[in-house]
């Protein structure tokens, strides 16, 4: 019995200081106004050769846990219709929770030339020969 309660001891320690190295990355991800579900976000560290990714949520939020601890982490987006944002020289220490706010600029794409909407709307349904 003693020797149980010394293993399940020593297994919650190990546990424990393991978790301590750790750091977690939170964070929001909106168009300014709105969150933004469904974007992609990668968090890299180059000195630790690790790569994360997650996806925010239907409220744009997204958490990244249990993190090696790293002084350069980099983190960035894709998401369809946005330019991609990218935070650098993210610092993490041991236990830390790190709250992130990023703003995705919509791609503003140029008014198609005059006639070009008849143009693609007549391939649209032109038939197989």
């Amino acid at each position: 019995m003693k020797k149980l309660i010394l293993l399940a001891a020593l297994v919650a320690t190990s546990a424990r200081a393991e978790s301590v190295f750790r750091a977690t990355i939170r964070g929001v991800v909106t168009d300014g106004e709105y969150p933004l579900p469904g974007v992609t976000v990668t968090i890299t560290s180059a000195d630790l050769e690790i790569s994360r990714k997650v996806v925010t949520d239907w409220y744009g939020r997204f958490t990244a846990s249990e993190l090696p601890i790293a002084e350069d982490y980099v983190l960035t987006t894709d998401f369809i219709g946005f330019r991609p944002a990218t935070k650098r020289h993210i610092q993490l220490a041991s236990g830390d929770d790190h709250a992130i706010k990023l703003r995705l600029r919509e791609i503003e794409y140029p008014a198609p030339p005059k006639g070009a909407f008849m143009l693609t709307n007549a391939m649209a349904f032109r038939r197989p020969l």
